[in-house]
This record gives C-alpha cells, sequence and structure tokens, in this order.
C-alpha cells in the first residue's frame, strides 16, 4: 500500500513538472485553461497504470504521446512543436533514468542488491524525477515563450537550483543507508516518506518563487500604466483648461467690441490702443511656441515648457522635422513625460536642454537631454539612482517605463551625471524601423 502511495505521488509530481514546462513553451488555450489541471491528472494517471507493465518500450512511447496530445488539446503550439516538445520530454526523462542507473551501479558493487528494496528503488526514481524537472528548467530557459518571467529565474532563482541538488545528495546518502547499513522497515519508509517530501518541497519552492515573480511582473506592469494615465491626465488636463480660457474669452469678445466702439467714439484712441494691447497680451490669446512639425510632439513640449517656466527653468529645445515620427502618441507621452518629468524635477531654477536628432545611415534616432543638477543622485548598488520624490512607493517606474519603450523600439540607453559641470545626461537610441 505504502509502495503504491509514494509511486502515486511521484507521478503527481511528474504531471506538475509537465504542466510548469509547457506553460513556459507555449499558452494556453484560455477556452481550455479551467480544465487543464483535470486533464493532466487523469492522464498522469493513466501513464501510473501503464508504469505496472514494466516495459521500458511501452512505458516511453505513451509517455511521449500522452505529453503530445496535452499539448495538442490545451496549449497553442503547432504540430511541429508539439511533436519535437514531446520528444525532447521523452529523451530528458530517459536521459534522468540513465544517470541514476549509472551512478547507482558505480557506487555500489552489488547493482542488483538495489533492485530488491522496494524503499530504494522509489527513492532512486525521485531522485530521477528531480534530475528530469532540473533539466527540463534549464531547457525552458532556451524555449520559454518571450518575456515569460515565470522561466526568466535570474540570480535568486539560479541559487535556489542549488536545492534540488543538495536533495540529491541527501537520497543519495539516505539509498547508501538503506542498502549498507542493515536499516529496520519502520526506518527505511522513514527514509523513504522523507525523499518523497523532498521532492513536493523542492516543487513546492520553486513554484511559490515563479508565482511571486509573476505578481510582481503584474504589479509593475499596473504601476506603468497608473503611471502612464497619470502623464496623460496632465496633459489633457491643461489642454482642457487652454481650451475653457480662450472659450470664455470668445464668449466675451461682444463686450470687449462694445467696449473699444464706446473709446473710439469718445475720441479716446490712447485708451483703445491699451484696452487692444492687454486683450492681445492675455494667455488665452497667445500661441504656442512651435518647437517641431509634430503637431502632438509639439502640443506635449508646449505642456513641459509652461512647466520649466513655471519652476524657473530655462528649457531649450531643438527637434529637427522629421524625427519620433514613429512613435505612437502613447509611448510619446510616456518617453517624454518621465523624461521631462525628471529633468524638471532635479533643475529647479537651472535649465534643461534638450535635442533630438536622426541619423540617416543608421536609420537611428537620438534624444538627448541635459539639465542642471545641483544635488548629486545617489547610485545605489545595484546601478539603479536613488529617488529624491518624496512618494518613494512609486520610485522607479518612470525609468522602467522608458526603458520598456526603448526595448520595444529596438534600442538602448545611457544615464549619467557629470560631477565637474554638476548636469545630469539622458540618451536615448531608437531604431525608426
Amino acid at each position: 500500500m505504502e509502495q503504491t502511495v509514494c509511486y502515486l505521488l511521484i507521478y503527481l509530481a511528474e504531471a506538475w513538472i509537465a504542466y510548469q514546462y509547457f506553460e513556459s513553451v507555449a499558452l494556453v488555450k484560455e477556452e481550455k485553461r479551467a480544465y487543464a489541471g483535470m486533464g493532466f491528472l487523469i492522464s498522469y494517471l493513466f501513464l501510473y497504470c501503464f508504469s505496472f507493465f514494466d516495459q521500458f518500450v511501452l512505458n516511453s512511447t505513451s509517455f511521449f504521446f500522452v505529453n503530445f496530445i496535452l499539448l495538442s488539446v490545451f496549449f497553442e503550439m503547432e504540430r511541429k512543436g508539439r511533436l519535437f516538445q514531446s520528444l525532447l520530454m521523452t529523451i530528458v526523462m530517459i536521459i534522468a533514468e540513465i544517470l541514476v542507473v549509472s551512478v547507482m551501479g558505480a557506487a555500489f558493487s552489488d547493482f542488483l542488491l538495489y533492485k530488491e528494496k522496494v524503499s530504494v528503488l522509489i527513492i532512486a526514481s525521485i531522485i530521477s524525477k528531480l534530475i528530469y524537472y532540473l533539466l527540463l528548467k534549464g531547457i525552458s530557459r532556451i524555449f520559454r515563450k518571450k518575456d515569460d518571467q515565470k522561466q526568466n529565474l535570474g540570480k535568486v532563482g539560479m541559487i535556489l537550483c542549488v536545492l534540488p541538488v543538495v536533495s540529491i545528495l541527501i537520497m543519495f546518502t539516505l539509498i547508501y543507508a538503506c542498502i549498507n547499513q542493515g536499516l529496520t522497515n519502520t526506518m527505511e519508509w522513514l527514509t523513504l516518506c522523507c525523499s518523497v517530501a523532498l521532492l513536493i518541497a523542492n516543487l513546492l519552492v520553486f513554484y511559490v518563487y515563479s508565482y511571486n515573480l509573476e505578481r510582481n511582473r503584474m504589479l509593475t506592469e499596473t504601476q506603468l500604466l497608473l503611471q502612464k494615465e497619470h502623464s496623460d491626465a496632465e496633459y489633457y488636463k491643461l489642454l482642457i483648461q487652454h481650451n475653457e480660457n480662450q472659450n470664455i474669452l470668445l464668449h466675451d469678445i461682444k463686450n470687449h467690441f462694445q467696449m473699444l466702439l464706446g473709446l473710439l467714439e469718445q475720441g479716446d484712441s490712447d485708451n483703445a490702443t491699451d484696452y487692444i494691447r492687454k486683450i492681445v497680451e492675455k494667455a488665452e490669446f497667445q500661441h504656442k511656441n512651435k518647437v517641431c512639425n509634430n503637431t502632438f510632439l509639439n502640443q506635449l513640449m508646449s505642456y513641459y515648457l509652461e512647466m520649466a517656466d513655471k519652476s524657473n527653468i530655462r528649457m531649450d529645445i531643438d527637434i529637427r522635422n522629421g524625427t519620433m515620427e514613429f512613435l505612437t502618441p502613447d509611448d510619446m507621452v510616456s518617453l517624454f513625460g518621465n523624461l521631462l518629468d525628471n529633468a524638471i524635477g532635479a533643475a529647479k531654477d537651472g535649465f534643461i536642454e534638450l535635442r533630438v536628432s536622426k541619423e540617416e545611415k543608421k536609420e537611428t534616432q537620438m534624444i538627448t537631454i541635459v539639465n542642471s543638477c545641483n544635488i548629486p543622485p545617489i547610485i545605489r548598488k545595484n546601478g539603479e539612482f536613488e529617488s529624491t520624490k518624496e512618494d518613494k512607493s512609486n520610485h522607479g517606474y518612470g525609468i522602467k517605463s522608458i526603458e520598456k519603450i526603448v526595448k520595444k523600439y529596438n534600442g538602448s540607453m545611457k544615464l549619467y551625471f557629470d560631477e565637474e559641470e554638476n548636469t545630469f545626461h539622458s540618451i536615448v537610441l531608437l531604431n525608426d524601423k
């Protein structure tokens, strides 16, 4: 009974390993997602039943076809890809089992002895599953979906890979004890339970870590979206205010004309001239500064010129014709908005120089922003700049938003502080093709 339960748990763990691997290399069919868990459970119970025949060819063939069917039913992948991934998994499984058998044969002089002990056989099977899991984890980094953060383990994830390696060494030690130390049946089954627990613990650790990576990714995406919406809202709020002021002034134009008519009829040309001058100087009648031929970018620059003026910042803009036309309006707001928000925040009572140019031969366009920065930024150990904003919880999302756009347009970005000039430099290169 104990043997049946242990093998059943091993096959359930194997089903979970397969699902994690498939999810990393293919997209789940959303209409089938709710049934995927049940499908994998039933399929691997089917493989568990086939294992009682103890036929290598039968087990390997059924393993291949079951995984192929699961890929076909629950995941979006071409037929060639499904065949390749199913065959790859079968080969990796065989390699893992051969490795364990080879090590067992080299470690123990009486190789057949371990086959007579059920507990040793099960522990060896668990070791092969951990090796199988580690190999698939490495392979998934090659075939993973684009921008799949679950499989992008990073440094912490690579350190976690030490856990299954240590677990494998512990289980080999347990096998040695079972064979050479003459353990009682109770002790053998306790070692077996510990081995099963180690397998489950390894899978849970990686699952929790991958889950946290996904949650952090979703949180970052949400924060970036909120930051973008905030920039859009500020820009459009300024446009609405400007339009409302113009509408109010146009609504009152009749009264202005009547006043002028009265002054002229009285022959008071001086006061009439002064009155006209005051009307013309009103902000509502002022034309926005034209800094480029791109209408949307010109409106955006007008907004930041006003923001700079309110902060007593001299802002010099040079945007060459025909630049940044490939950017979508939302990307334009996020890119220039975050760059200039950071510049205005650092250049109090100073200056900002913005240059946008293009290199025809290289098919690239360059954004260069130089702003005064009297307080040198603090650089963290990871190379990021410490925020000087009061709201530390939203620190870093502006830079992440810029990085996302730079990556989208196959570009690059460089940020640095010039200590001699007390200036901060932001250089962004974008591919316009």
